[in-house]
């Protein structure tokens, strides 16, 4: 199906249809309909030049968008060359490069489309990388596309990794990397650093583990990439506490290899703190120990004891007891006894559970 929509000349998207059995074509109401009028056009000399016309902007009701919700229509749209949006109050026309809807004058450029972002259709035909720019480029439209992905809803658990494996395919025939369910290998230190995307809205677990639990598509919710930090903040630089790769392993449900997994494993080399996590809001007055550094290398502590409460937002602290990081849980259900903070990157990193069959998870 993602050959077809990407070969495509032109999609229809049904956008505002609840289901399959509804069409594309809705009765519009007032505003929808009745949007412009004519108003006559003088010279300053008075004499009569034509006529401009003026249209009324609507306002799209976003929960009319059922077919942006849906996971399974994300690499369809993501992969199609241009689509015609057909929505509850008028038709907009998204390409590669822009969007123009019934009450616009000029086309839009989607950079600025808040609507469009990670979801619009993407050009991925670049024969190969010309340095670290494209690259980088690249990587962060994955990351804008997984962050979009993973706001929308799924009938099927299961089908996390297999509605997006049209699109990983896609990427994999740009950049050539290993898939490793949901994350490249190539960029496995900014891949590992997604977080929940709210606060208070945290990711649910579901009943059976489809995936390792340092994937994002292990969970179900939205997540963050934190786009902003990848674009500007340098985040691939070299630094005393990196991450190292030593061994990775993935075993797909079947041949698709971008698809559904039994399992998945990371051997890593790097930096880890056992730490005393205090709850937030305790007025713990902040130093230059709230990042991650090279000079901590040395001072990071080996096996020790670790106190612990019912909160679910800490701020894991060094020997001293001074604060160095916050730490969000992924999940409300999360009270574990032994906590590790793994560096990642300089200023970034996650927060590992100790098992007792001496493997990790991410909590």
């Amino acid at each position: 199906m993602c050959d077809v929509y990407s070969n495509a000349h032109v999609i229809i998207s049904a956008e505002a249809a609840k289901d399959a059995n509804q069409g594309f074509l809705f009765q519009r109401n007032s505003e929808g309909t009745d949007r412009s009028f004519m108003l006559p056009y003088f010279l300053v000399n008075g004499s009569d030049y034509g006529s401009v016309y003026l249209q009324q902007e609507t306002s799209e009701d976003s929960s009319l968008m059922y077919l942006s919700s849906r996971a399974c229509s994300f690499q369809e749209r993501r992969l199609s060359t241009r689509v015609l949006d057909y929505r509850a109050g008028q038709i907009s026309l998204i390409c590669r490069t822009g969007m123009i809807a019934e009450t616009s004058s000029v086309i839009e450029k989607l950079s600025i489309n808040i609507y469009q972002a990670g979801s619009r259709p993407l050009s991925l035909s670049v024969p190969a990388f010309d340095g670290d720019e494209k690259y980088h480029e690249v990587c962060l439209e994955w990351y804008k596309g997984v962050e979009n992905y993973s706001r929308r809803c799924l009938t099927y658990g299961s089908d996390k990794l297999p509605a997006i494996s049209g699109y990983a395919h896609a990427m994999h025939e740009v950049f050539k990397g290993r898939y490793l369910a949901g994350i490249w290998k190539q960029d496995l230190l900014v891949g590992l650093l997604w977080s929940a995307s709210s606060t208070r809205n945290r990711l649910r677990r579901p009943s059976q583990s489809r995936c390792p639990s340092w994937s994002w598509a292990a969970l179900d919710g939205g997540i963050d990439y934190h786009l902003f930090w990848i674009q500007y903040g340098n985040p691939r630089q070299e630094s005393g506490l990196q991450l190292k790769l030593v061994e990775e392993e993935v075993r797909p449900v079947g041949v698709d290899i971008m698809g559904q997994v039994i399992s998945g494993r990371l051997s890593v080399s790097g930096h880890m703190k056992k730490v005393r996590c205090l709850p937030a809001g305790l007025g713990v007055a902040w130093g230059r120990r709230d990042v991650f550094t090279s000079s901590d290398v040395e001072n990071w502590d080996a096996l020790g004891d670790l106190v612990a409460d019912d909160e679910h937002f800490f701020s894991p602290t060094n020997s001293t007891g001074k604060p160095f990081a916050i730490c969000l849980f992924d999940t409300e259900d999360v009270h574990p006894k032994d906590i590790w903070c793994l560096a990642v990157v300089s200023r970034r990193g996650i927060v590992l559970e100790y098992l007792a069959d001496k493997t990790s998870t991410i909590v």
